[in-house]
């Protein structure tokens, strides 16, 4: 399993645009991930489970998926990094 940890830089954090993006994003690369983070961790992860998240600014959020999607992660992980945008 490979692991990926990422800073919310968002001065908003995670609200309803960014959760949506997010998972749009995560069904457009299409890769089974688990999200971790303030001590939770979601399978599969939906928009709803992504706001109950409650994540600010400085949070981190840890990304898992297996090794052969290295490539996908890295690109979440860059997407969240640069406010939800591509």
């Amino acid at each position: 399993m490979l692991s990926k940890s990422v800073i919310i830089n968002s001065n908003v954090g995670i609200h309803a645009k960014p959760a949506t993006s997010f998972f749009k994003k995560i069904k457009k690369i299409g890769i089974p991930i688990v999200l971790e983070a303030k001590g939770m961790m979601i399978d599969g992860p939906s928009i709803m489970s992504i706001l109950g998240l409650c994540l600010q600014k400085g949070d981190v959020i840890v990304l898992h998926a297996e090794n052969k999607y290295a490539g996908e992660l890295d690109e979440l992980a860059r997407f969240i990094e640069n406010d939800f945008n591509d």
